[in-house]
């Protein structure tokens, strides 16, 4: 991609915009981590997997994510050709945003 020499004043206040919106958005996950972790405390401090709180239900649920250890098959003798012919990858466009060190 091609970058700007001199970027638009529109373009500095869409990213100083969200960078705001990101430093809150991080404020309001470490909120509501915290209040999950609350809720998941009292429900297993009582013994109940679900609690109706009126226009809400908590429910904790038991999970699992299974994921392939690579260096694991390799030890177990699949060849690391097979595992790049098996790997799936997905390309996108990630953007990164920065404070500028000073």
């Amino acid at each position: 991609m091609e970058q700007a020499n001199t970027p638009t004043l529109e373009l500095v206040a869409t990213i100083e915009d969200r960078q705001r919106l990101l430093a809150m958005k991080h404020e309001i996950e470490k909120q509501i981590d915290a209040h999950t972790a609350t809720i998941k405390a009292e429900l297993i401090a009582v013994g109940q997997d679900t609690y109706d709180a009126g226009d809400y239900t908590a429910t904790l649920t038991v999970r699992d994510r299974a994921t392939l250890d690579k260096t694991e098959l390799v030890a177990l003798g699949v060849s690391t050709e097979l595992i790049k012919r098996a790997t799936k990858v997905s390309t996108y466009v990630q953007l990164d945003v920065r404070a500028r060190k000073m």
